[in-house]
């Protein structure tokens, strides 16, 4: 385990800042924001396991899910915050914290359409980077895509992460993800 740094540390979700996006811990108080920012948006949630949020009941129900998941460490959740405006955008996550093994994933994201290419989610992975790195001391980071969200993933040659080879994965309801795991190393 990385010296220093508390197996406690490793599960907590502090505040991160930066110019477009501050990470909050997901919190129940965030309900009315998440429907604000994909109301009934199937496309929003096409390739993650979340239903289209058709009304505020439905948002509270995933929030409970994702709390209850945070309180047994399966999923650390934090909400992502429109720095310019205060409005909630989305959220994204760490999961897969592995303290002994200095390892830690990435995602469980959405963000709502207003936000797509604006910078916002960039800014979160950069913050959630820093802090593995940087604050844990972590020596590997993963993320998970699709091919179905693959043509979304730009790595330039000069990028500070690789593509570690390809392989098919299904996720949690069997469904084939296609999935080429990203790593940093």
């Amino acid at each position: 385990m990385s010296e220093g740094v508390a197996v406690d540390e490793w599960f907590s979700t502090p505040v991160l800042a930066g110019s477009y996006v501050r990470l909050e811990p997901l919190a129940r108080t965030h309900a009315d924001g998440f429907f604000a920012a994909a109301p009934n948006d199937a496309e929003v949630f096409e390739h993650i396991s979340i239903e289209p949020f058709r009304c505020r009941d439905d948002v509270e129900s995933w929030i409970e899910r994702v709390l209850a998941a945070r309180a047994e460490r399966i999923i650390l959740p934090w909400t992502q915050i429109d720095a310019q405006t205060g409005e909630v955008a989305g959220t994204t996550s760490y999961y897969e914290v592995d303290p002994e093994r200095r390892s830690v994933a990435i995602g469980y994201t959405w963000l709502g359409r207003r936000w797509w290419r604006t910078g916002l989610n960039t800014e979160a992975k950069l913050l959630l980077l820093r802090r593995a790195f940087e604050e844990l001391g972590a020596v590997r980071v993963v993320w998970h895509t699709t091919y179905v969200t693959s043509g979304r993933r730009r790595l330039s040659p000069d990028s500070a992460h690789n593509v570690k080879g390809s392989c098919a994965s299904t996720s949690g309801d069997g469904t084939d993800r296609g999935g080429t795991p990203c790593s940093t190393p």
